[in-house]
């Protein structure tokens, strides 16, 4: 069924996991019980939702608008430059995983433990949290640095592609992958602290932070770097130029939680109608 297939699947995947967790809440009576009176929605609940939902949606509206605007760039370049980019990003989605994941745990923790009045607990959280990344991002920035060709290369059909295009695919791909490297114990830095920071109800200052680093940094930061090192080769830029700006802007995306999260007043903001004053 070609492209109609994969969109098929991906309706009937979402619906049947939407199934099993509806499934999954009505066998869970001792801890939520769903009836007509508490699916009526209340607006001092809808105004606490939106208010830590809507800068979180924000986030990744700026995300993907940013993606546009540098896919708008990359399109400029040499014609196998797409290619690398994407191979490079289907290398990205597993390599970023671990973070993501231990992210949400830290998020999850702290918001339950935020809620249960348990602060004595968020400092071991973090601390576990933020050592477990960093051990599972050093692992995966030396696989990158050691086998980042074989992964770009895993990617690439190369019996469908040109050899001479296909070497170039690897050889750029594997560098982008080194560029890149560092940047994944910087993402783990982002996903922990930024996951304490929307834990507590902060999503305010994700969003400020993520519109300053993809928006104000990455994106003219890309072009420039592209103009910068354009040469008669690469006539509208050296496709390094992509992968300098990601990283540049992980790391100071990094910088900016981090100092956030230090600031401290994630831990006054009244998000469940109690305040934090535990250090």
């Amino acid at each position: 069924m070609g492209v109609q297939g994969v969109a098929l699947a991906t309706i009937l995947a979402q619906g049947i996991s939407g199934l099993l967790c509806i499934v999954r809440l009505l066998r869970m009576k001792d801890i939520v019980e769903i009836t007509k009176k508490n699916l009526i929605p209340k607006y001092d609940v809808c105004k606490k939702i939106l208010k830590l939902g809507l800068p979180s949606g924000i986030t990744q509206g700026i995300f993907s608008l940013a993606l546009v605007m540098v896919q708008s760039l990359t399109n400029q370049m040499a014609d196998f430059v797409p290619a690398i980019n994407t191979a490079i990003m289907r290398v990205d989605g597993f390599a970023v995983l671990p973070a993501f994941t231990f992210g949400l745990a830290i998020s999850t923790y702290i918001g339950q433990n935020i809620g249960a009045g348990r602060t004595d607990r968020l400092k071991p959280g973090e601390r576990a949290a933020l050592c477990l990344t960093l051990c599972v991002s050093a692992v995966i920035v030396l696989a990158l640095l050691l086998f980042g060709k074989q992964f770009i290369a895993f990617f690439i059909n190369e019996e469908n592609t040109d050899p001479i295009i296909y070497q170039h695919v690897v050889e750029l791909g594997g560098r982008g992958l080194k560029i890149l490297a560092a940047g994944y114990i910087a993402m783990g830095i982002i996903q922990i602290y930024g996951g304490i920071l929307r834990a507590a109800g902060d999503t305010l200052s994700t969003m400020v932070i993520s519109l300053i680093t993809t928006v104000a940094v990455r994106v003219p930061l890309a072009y420039l770097l592209a103009a910068w090192n354009s040469s008669e080769d690469w006539t509208n830029g050296h496709p390094d130029a992509l992968f300098f700006s990601l990283l540049i802007s992980w790391l100071l995306n990094a910088l900016l939680t981090y100092l956030r999260y230090r600031q401290g007043k994630w831990r006054q903001i009244d998000l469940v109608g109690q305040k934090n004053d535990e250090n």
